[in-house]
């Protein structure tokens, strides 16, 4: 059994809430080609044994209550890459305008950024590390200079343009002009 004492127990310290995080940028993978790779989910580090008592069904017949019908209704957290997302837009559009391309993916493992996203926040695994093969905790992993170098610039424009993401986008994108009027009004009374 495992013991998280990192990510898992800080998102619920009010530390980490006083943080008022709107948006995670966590480690990604490098790509070999020229593309940059992001991730907005991971698959599932789950240790477990399930036991779903119930018939086992058929392809040929319509049985109620199997085992498959209980299983398909596991949660997991994904981060929105819809353009109409406030923070996969500011994201995207920062990395059109450096001419960059991003592949998304789901993440082949775990990382902490699951802890964030079960506690709603939007969260990607990304690291600027295109034209390098992937090397994770590999023997003489290394980085090439320029891309190294290149980094450094697409964090001084992804930073400021996640940072600079306004309140009230943040409210339009989740209600909508009609709805957040309607809220407004409530709140009034």
């Amino acid at each position: 059994m495992f013991c998280h004492k990192g990510m898992e127990t800080f998102v619920k310290l009010p530390e980490f809430q006083k943080l008022n995080i709107g948006f995670a940028l966590d480690e990604g993978l490098a790509n070999p080609t020229n593309a940059y790779t992001v991730f907005y989910g991971e698959k599932n580090p789950w240790w477990i044994t399930f036991h779903c008592p119930g018939s086992p069904g058929h392809g040929s017949r319509f049985v109620e209550n199997t085992t498959a019908e209980k299983l398909k209704h596991m949660d997991q957290n994904f981060t929105s890459t819809e353009e109409s997302d406030p923070w996969w837009h500011v994201f995207s559009s920062t990395c059109k305008a450096m001419n960059m391309t991003v592949k998304k993916e789901i993440f082949p493992a775990a990382t902490d950024s699951r802890f964030i996203r079960e506690e709603g926040l939007p969260a990607i695994g990304f690291s600027p590390m295109n034209l390098t093969p992937i090397l994770l905790h590999d023997h003489n992993e290394y980085l090439n200079e320029q891309v190294f170098l290149r980094s450094f610039q697409v964090y001084e424009c992804l930073v400021p343009a996640l940072t600079s993401l306004s309140p009230l986008s943040l409210l339009l994108s989740w209600f909508g002009v009609s709805q957040l009027l309607l809220l407004l009004a409530v709140l009034r009374g």
